[in-house]
């Protein structure tokens, strides 16, 4: 019994030895690492400007009856609004544009018309981020006026398309979206004759988004 005693107060006494020269650093806190800022955020508001060149066909109608068509070319140029919303890689969202240009219109007889005018397009977006990307969809809602001879003609229908941005530091980005119009009219002068105008285009886009 005296052995085991001695053996086991040996052993205590070690241990205290070891014990009294180590350091023990107390922990305060779990260590926390940041989490890097998400590359490929596209949400939030944007607006911008843009230049689009395009071409189309100006199908006209009497009595809705088939009659000839003009063939169009034309630039414009003007701004753009937006709001995107983002998950996870989809993002979507709804974009306002204003363009203001000239159009040339040439007739069956090789008759040849300039017209200036204007096109509202209310579009809803829907896309896909890749990191610094956007390759996005469209489709909504457009607005064409011509002024010619002081008669202003007003036509309205739907619009489609693709386009895709790339970003740069401070929110600044660059972009391209194919478009295109279809938008139908009665003429205000003789509603016997009506007008169906088809256009695509290519828009040339700058931007910043907050």
């Amino acid at each position: 019994m005296k052995k085991i005693l001695a053996a086991l107060l040996l052993c205590t006494t070690a241990a205290g030895a070891v014990t009294a020269g180590t350091d023990v650093v107390p922990v305060t806190g779990t260590p926390t690492i940041d989490a890097p800022e998400m590359q490929n955020d596209w949400s939030g508001f944007y607006l911008g400007g843009l230049y689009s060149a395009g071409s189309g066909a100006l199908d006209s109608y009497i009595n809705d009856q088939y009659a000839f068509t003009f063939s169009a070319n034309g630039s414009s140029i003007g701004g753009f609004a937006g709001y995107n919303i983002q998950r996870n890689a989809l993002v979507f969202g709804a974009e306002l544009a204003y363009q203001e240009g000239e159009s040339t219109f040439i007739s069956p007889t090789q008759f040849v018309g300039t017209d200036r005018g204007t096109n509202i397009d209310a579009k809803g977006r829907l896309g896909f981020a890749l990191d610094n990307v956007l390759l996005y969809g469209v489709v909504g809602g457009s607005w064409t006026s011509f002024f010619d001879g002081g008669v202003t003609y007003n036509w309205n229908g739907f619009n489609y398309g693709a386009g895709a941005e790339m970003k740069f530091g401070n929110g600044m980005f660059i972009g391209a979206e194919y478009l295109m119009r279809n938008v139908s009219g009665r003429d205000p002068l003789t509603p016997m004759f009506s007008n169906e105008y088809s256009t695509q285009s290519i828009e040339l886009r700058v931007g910043k988004r907050f």
